[in-house]
C-alpha cells in the first residue's frame, strides 16, 4: 500500500446483472488517508452501490494488487445520483443545473449499449 499521506486507488468489485451490467468487473475509486487509519472516498462511483464521496472506509490489501474495499465505516450524509442522457447537448446544462445547486458531477465517457 502507498504512504499514508498520498490519495490510494481501492477496488471495489462489481456484480453484473443477468444483462451484463455493470459493463466492468470492478471499478476504482480514489481515497485520501484519515487520522484513524482508514481512506476516506474522493471521487463519485460511477458504478458502485451504497457508497458516496466523502465516506470512510477501511481496505485490506492484496498482495501485489490494489487495496480491496472491505466495508463502510462511517456514511458522509451525501447520496448519489446516476443520470443517463439520450442527447449529448444536454449533458452541460445538466452539469451547470447540478453544481449551481452545490452537487459535486462526474462524468463517464464509457458508451452505453
Amino acid at each position: 500500500m502507498t504512504t499514508a499521506s498520498s490519495h490510494i486507488r481501492i477496488e471495489f468489485e462489481l456484480v453484473q446483472d443477468d444483462d451484463g451490467y455493470p459493463p466492468f468487473h470492478s471499478e476504482t475509486l480514489w481515497a485520501t488517508p484519515t487520522p484513524d487509519g482508514l481512506w476516506q472516498i474522493d471521487n463519485i462511483p460511477f458504478y458502485v452501490l451504497g457508497l458516496a464521496l466523502g465516506d470512510v472506509v477501511q481496505v485490506f490489501d492484496a498482495e501485489g494488487a490494489l487495496p480491496k474495499f472491505s466495508h463502510v465505516v462511517r456514511d458522509a450524509g451525501h447520496g448519489t445520483i446516476r443520470v443517463v442522457l439520450s442527447q449529448t447537448a444536454d449533458v452541460d446544462r445538466l452539469r451547470t443545473a447540478l453544481r449551481d445547486m452545490g452537487c459535486s458531477t462526474e462524468l463517464s465517457q464509457t458508451p452505453l449499449r
